[in-house]
């Protein structure tokens, strides 16, 4: 079973599917390279750019087929990535076991 959660102008759909993120184009699906990385979720997707979260690494950008872990900012040690726009700029959330909560993070290209 599996959930769509984005779909981009062109058509390309990203989700989760078994536990793994997925991208569907064309009728085709296909993974997103991240295996071993525990559960992942593809949430949003812009252009070309691919945007979502790993159990085990978290928050992520796939561009140009180069996966990028986004950073964390200090006091955080979690991250999830829900949206991205077509300067490039992602929002998601942060937290901190610690704390116990989430807060909205926005990552900016570099």
């Amino acid at each position: 079973t599996g959930t769509a959660y984005a779909i981009n102008a062109i058509g390309a759909v990203v989700g989760e599917r078994n536990n793994r993120a997925f991208r569907w184009q064309n009728g085709v699906i296909s993974g997103l390279g991240l295996a071993g990385r525990g559960l992942s979720v593809a949430a949003g997707i812009r252009g070309g750019r691919i945007v979502g979260w790993c159990c085990e690494t978290g928050g992520f950008v796939l561009a140009g087929g180069e996966l990028t872990q986004l950073p964390l900012p200090p006091g955080k040690n979690s991250s999830a990535a829900y949206a991205v726009n077509g300067a490039g700029v992602i929002v998601g959330t942060t937290g901190s076991e610690e704390f116990g909560y989430e807060e909205v993070t926005v990552w900016t290209p570099q």
